[in-house]
């Protein structure tokens, strides 16, 4: 997996929030049915630029960027739920290390793009055809001051489309 960062302002903004804010900026698949990947980009904005941690931190917390996988449950609610993970109780999440970013000086407040690629096994699920599957991420993203973002969702992605399947 690779990470990759652009901060495209660090300029003085009085009204931005020192908790974190993102946005859904693209989805592209890319690979074959086979071997699918993609890469997926989100905005975000922090008032005090306390984003990401070192790499040598390997603490918990310093997964600090969490997508939530949903499908499209056709064969019975038709709502987007969790994927099971079938080593738990829980649902499947791809989770993060976003690397240190604050800025030096006395400004800290941080705006860019977290691109993250490659996003293998994004469509993954046994319960339902290909042909069939809708796919959603549910993302948010927590600073060091464990402030958590808002939740956003993606659009429906449908890989059957992205494969032509």
């Amino acid at each position: 997996m690779l990470m990759g960062l652009a901060i495209t302002s660090c300029q003085k903004n009085d009204n931005t929030s020192v908790i974190p804010s993102i946005s859904f900026q693209s989805f592209t698949a890319g690979g074959s049915s086979a071997n699918p990947t993609a890469t997926l980009q989100i905005n975000f904005t922090d008032g005090d630029g306390d984003i990401g941690y070192p790499a040598q931190d390997t603490s918990a917390a310093a997964n600090n960027l969490w997508i939530e996988y949903l499908y499209c449950d056709t064969g019975g609610t038709n709502k987007f739920i969790g994927f099971p993970n079938p080593q738990d109780t829980g649902v499947v999440y791809f989770f993060y290390h976003v690397p240190y970013i604050t800025p030096a000086g006395k400004d800290k407040s941080l705006k860019g793009i977290i691109q993250i690629a490659p996003l293998s096994d994004w469509f993954i699920n046994p319960y339902v055809k290909l042909d069939s599957l809708k796919v959603e991420f549910r993302i948010w993203l927590f600073d060091r001051a464990g402030h958590k973002s808002n939740v956003i969702t993606t659009p429906v992605i449908l890989p059957y489309l992205t494969y032509g399947n």
